[in-house]
């Protein structure tokens, strides 16, 4: 089965049956993270999943502002 077709069969599959699908079709495969919300909880899982899962960092070089009062 070609990737794409297994694209369009995980449409609207939970994200953890799609990160498994991706560790398996792409063994290279790494998690780029910028440690927001949402790339803490998809390092989770990928680890859940692979626990060698490799996580590059990105640096945005923005930090949150501090609330004005």
């Amino acid at each position: 089965m070609s990737s794409l077709a297994s694209v369009e069969l995980l449409s609207g599959a939970p994200p953890e049956e799609v990160l498994r699908w991706a560790h398996e079709t792409f063994p290279r495969l790494a998690i780029v993270a910028s440690f927001q919300a949402e790339s803490s909880v998809l390092i989770d899982m990928a680890f859940r999943i692979r626990p060698d899962v490799k996580v590059l960092t990105l640096d945005t070089g923005r930090l949150p502002q501090p609330p004005t009062t």
